[in-house]
C-alpha cells in the first residue's frame, strides 16, 4: 500500500466507507482570492489542470463535473469551500444533518442544482488547519439511501481531520534530502494509526449496513501490503 500523498492513499484509508465520492482541495484562499501568480479570472481549466498536477487537489468526483465546476468558477460562491475557510468545526450539508453545524443557503441549493446532476448531493466537510490558517477541506459524500447517525458522523469527521492532516504535512524526500530511518518511522506510525481508525470504522459501518441491508462500498477491501518505496 503507498503510505504517500495520493488518490491511492486516500482511498485505501476510507476503503471501510461506503462513500460515494471524496475531494481533498488545498490552498483555497489562493483560487477564491485570485492568487496572480496561478490564476487569472476565466480560465477555471486552466486552474483545475494546475491543481491536479501540484498534488493540490486529490478527488474521486467525475471528471465531467470536475470540469464543469472549475470552467463555471463555482468556487467563487461554493458555501461548502467558504464555510471552510473561516472555521476548524466540521460541518455536514444537504440531507446529513447532525449536532455538527449544517449549510442551508441559497448558494448551497444553486451548487447543488448542478451537482446533482452528477449524483452529489449530500456530504460531510472537514476543514484541514492549525490556528489561523486553513490548509484545505477534505470532503466525502454519499448515496442518498444512506441514513448515517450522529455517532458515526463524528467518526467519519475524525479520520477526515486526521488523513487530512497526514497528508499537508508531509514533505516529499528529495534526493538531497531523502526520508531518513527516523522519518521513515513516524510516518509509518502515523500511517497504522490511520489504518486502525480507518478499519473500527469499517467495522461500525459493517454493522450499520448489515442492518440497512445496503451493499457494501466498491472501496470495500482488504488493505494490500505497504510500500515504502517513494513513487
Amino acid at each position: 500500500m503507498n503510505i504517500f500523498p495520493s488518490n491511492e492513499l486516500i482511498q485505501n484509508i476510507l476503503q471501510g466507507i461506503p462513500y460515494q465520492y471524496y475531494t481533498l482541495y488545498l490552498n483555497i484562499e489562493d483560487d477564491i482570492f485570485y492568487d496572480l501568480e496561478h490564476y487569472e479570472a476565466g480560465e477555471g481549466l486552466n486552474l483545475l489542470d494546475y491543481k491536479l498536477t501540484d498534488h493540490a487537489l486529490f478527488t474521486n468526483y467525475p471528471e465531467k463535473w470536475q470540469d464543469e465546476y472549475f470552467n463555471r468558477e463555482m468556487m467563487e460562491y461554493d458555501p461548502v469551500l467558504l464555510h471552510g475557510c473561516h472555521t476548524l468545526f466540521p460541518y455536514t450539508w444537504g440531507r446529513y444533518s447532525s449536532t455538527l453545524p449544517h449549510l442551508n443557503s441559497k448558494n448551497l441549493l444553486k451548487l447543488l442544482k448542478q451537482s446533482r446532476n452528477f449524483g452529489i448531493e449530500n456530504g460531510i466537510s472537514v476543514p484541514i488547519g492549525m490556528g489561523i490558517k486553513i490548509y484545505g477541506i477534505f470532503t466525502i459524500t454519499f448515496d442518498n439511501t444512506l441514513i448515517l447517525n450522529g455517532d458515526i458522523v463524528y467518526q467519519i469527521a475524525s479520520l477526515l481531520q486526521n488523513l487530512g492532516t497526514y497528508i499537508v504535512s508531509y514533505e516529499a524526500p528529495t534526493p538531497l534530502k531523502p526520508l531518513n530511518g527516523r522519518q521513515k518511522l513516524i510516518l509509518m506510525q502515523s500511517f497504522n494509526a490511520l489504518l486502525q481508525q480507518s478499519n473500527h470504522l469499517k467495522e461500525k459501518f459493517e454493522q450499520l449496513l448489515q442492518l440497512n441491508s445496503h451493499n457494501l462500498s466498491p472501496a470495500f477491501q482488504s488493505a494490500p501490503q505497504v510500500n515504502l518505496a517513494y513513487p
